[in-house]
């Protein structure tokens, strides 16, 4: 009784690693990919802020900037999940 208690001890263990893992990696993908995607942003940017632009487009680079604030929060949030999820 007590080998079989022990061991669907372990596997829910085991389980819940691997279920870390998974999400630790999908993070840390999520995470690089959002810092590209800012990275991004920053270059479009500054090469449209250079050049003479329309109403319109000028309205469009505007939202540059917020798009990039909010890219950035939650980068700090995935940051924020990953440091509660334990260290494997």
């Amino acid at each position: 009784m007590c080998d079989v208690i022990c061991s669907t001890n372990l596997n829910i263990m085991i389980s819940a690693n691997a279920a870390d893992l998974e999400y630790t990696e999908c993070l840390t993908a999520a995470s690089i990919f959002i810092t590209q995607v800012i990275c991004a942003f920053q270059e479009v940017n500054s090469e449209l802020s250079a050049k003479e632009r329309t109403e319109e487009e000028v309205r469009e680079l505007q939202n540059i900037p917020r798009i990039m604030h909010g890219l950035r929060h939650i980068l700090v949030r995935l940051s924020a999940i990953q440091n509660v999820l334990p260290r494997l």
